[in-house]
């Protein structure tokens, strides 16, 4: 995602809501084809947020270091599926 995106992404709490979501439903999803597809839409999701954000320069700074944390853990839990399917 480019910052030419960030102009069409969805409304400030709406990209709240959702990344949380779907970061959630990731962390949650046992089956481990399905969790790749899941990684792939939270990981999407918390990008859009990222970029909501950058119209607060100063602010929200525990949502960005939470934003942070999701990507690292989404990264691992990634790396063990794809350990655990080949």
């Amino acid at each position: 995602m480019n910052r030419s995106d960030c102009r069409t992404t969805p409304r400030h709490e709406d990209s709240r809501r959702n990344w949380e979501v779907l970061y959630h439903a990731a962390m949650l999803e046992d089956d481990p084809v399905r969790l790749i597809a899941r990684i792939e839409a939270a990981e999407e999701a918390i990008l859009v947020r990222t970029c909501n954000l950058a119209n607060y320069p100063g602010g929200r700074a525990k949502e960005r270091e939470a934003l942070i944390r999701a990507l690292n853990l989404l990264s691992l839990l990634r790396q063990a599926t794809k350990t655990a399917i080949a």
